[in-house]
């Protein structure tokens, strides 16, 4: 027959484990040492919180905590305060850090921020407490119950996803007094939490891309080649203009001034502009266009001058003066 412990352990589907076991009988002699009877809230409540208590010294994540209260005997919240108790008359409370929590839910960034909330929130709680209660208050505060509680929050107000029972697990603590120490986060540091929000939504906008000194040299050669293509447009443009222009400002002079201004200035671009074009002409003909191997494979010779087209006419031609016969 099982014993109370071995039974729990099957209840909680953790018989298979021997090592934990071993540790459950540990803390088991520990709470009935050191823990009055009075603390235990439900019949079976010793033997899950000793289960308990091994399961967190090994390093172990996911424990069942209604599961667990049902197995006591209790509600889930004088669980919750049992466990507390048990851990404050043993003196186990856990000491973590914010760097450990950030490597923990890879979030280094998150821890920073969670540091200078829980600061914050320290400087403004113990601020409205009495000078006797603010020693007590700071031992308190600095428990890894309320850096968990503060790690949380701050996750919540960056929109950080974090599982919640996993945080539990890791501070040791029940869900009650970790929901209260939320809860006391919250209303303490409100403006806090809005700053980090805003600052949170002001990192994750997409920023401008600015114009580097490479794409403003880029359109300053794009523009001068603009230019260069009016300055030839406006040379090459008939004579006929040109010679407006040319009677237009030597109206006032004689006529045959302006006659031979005109003629003067549009024999000078036509050489220029039939230069230009040849050159031009002279570098579209060089270029290539891209070949596919398929057709590079294709011979361009006219077959009508092929060996093998001469050699089909004398034999079609022999052919025919053999069906003449």
């Amino acid at each position: 027959m099982l014993n109370p412990l071995e039974h729990c352990l099957d209840r909680l589907h953790l018989n298979d484990n021997s090592q934990l076991l071993d540790r459950a009988r540990f803390y088991h002699g520990q709470c009935s040492s050191k823990v009055p009877v009075v603390t235990f809230k439900g019949p079976n409540s010793q033997h899950v919180a000793s289960i308990q208590l091994a399961y967190e010294s090994l390093g172990l994540f996911g424990w069942n905590s209604k599961l667990a209260a049902e197995l006591a005997g209790c509600t889930l919240k004088a669980y919750d305060m049992t466990m507390s108790a048990v851990r404050k008359h043993l003196n186990l409370q856990s000491t973590i850090t914010f760097d450990t929590l950030g490597i923990t839910f890879g979030s280094t960034a998150l821890a920073t921020h969670s540091q200078d909330l829980w600061t914050h929130f320290v400087q403004q709680h113990i601020s409205k407490l009495g000078p006797a209660q603010q020693l007590s208050a700071k031992d308190q505060l600095s428990t890894a119950l309320w850096k968990a509680a503060a790690f949380y929050v701050c996750a919540k107000a960056v929109g950080v996803q974090i599982d919640k029972s996993k945080l539990q697990s890791v501070c040791t603590c029940g869900a009650s007094e970790f929901n209260k120490s939320v809860k006391l986060i919250k209303e303490e540091c409100k403006a806090k939490l809005i700053e980090l929000k805003t600052q949170s939504t002001d990192d994750s906008r997409p920023t401008r891309k600015r114009k580097t000194r490479r794409n403003d040299d880029e359109e300053d050669t794009v523009d001068a080649a603009n230019s260069d293509d009016t300055k030839d447009a406006n040379t090459t443009t008939p004579a006929k203009s040109k010679k407006t222009r040319s009677t237009k400002s030597g109206t006032a002079a004689a006529s045959s001034s302006s006659s031979s201004t005109a003629t003067s200035s549009s024999s000078i671009p036509k050489s220029s502009t039939k230069q230009k074009a040849s050159v031009l002409l002279k570098k579209t003909s060089n270029k290539k266009g891209a070949v596919s191997g398929i057709v590079s494979m294709i011979n361009l010779q006219d077959y009508r001058s092929s060996q093998r087209y001469m050699d089909y006419l004398s034999w079609e031609q022999n052919i025919k003066q053999q069906l003449s016969h």
